[in-house]
């Protein structure tokens, strides 16, 4: 049996004792590690954002809502002022209006 001499695994490369092994490596990898801290925080900014819009959305739905009965109460009450009747029992009740007793004819001069 011949013995042999064990051989180096990387043949070919030779690199000092100490260098650093490819810097750029290290910055990519320092540099998709900040890239994806960045994502996080823009996912958890849209998130919150998100949950604002929804809670101003419900504030404005139940104004809405709140608007929309007091039309239709409006509106009710519209046509109900409309009527003579009610004209007339608001004259005679809060104006104190009276029919006159004799009609008389005014004219010029």
């Amino acid at each position: 049996m011949v013995a042999r001499a064990k051989t180096p695994k990387n043949k070919g490369k030779k690199r000092a004792q100490g260098s650093p092994v490819r810097p750029i490596w290290g910055v990519c990898v320092l540099s998709l590690a900040i890239l994806i801290v960045i994502g996080g925080l823009n996912v958890v900014e849209s998130a919150a954002e998100t949950r604002d819009l929804y809670q101003s959305l419900g504030e404005v739905q139940r104004q809405h809502d709140h608007l929309l009965e007091e039309h239709s109460r409006l509106s009710i009450e519209r046509g109900t002022m409309s009527s003579l009747q009610k004209i007339e029992t608001v004259a005679l009740e809060k104006l104190e209006m009276v029919f006159p007793l004799e009609i008389e004819q005014v004219t010029d001069g």
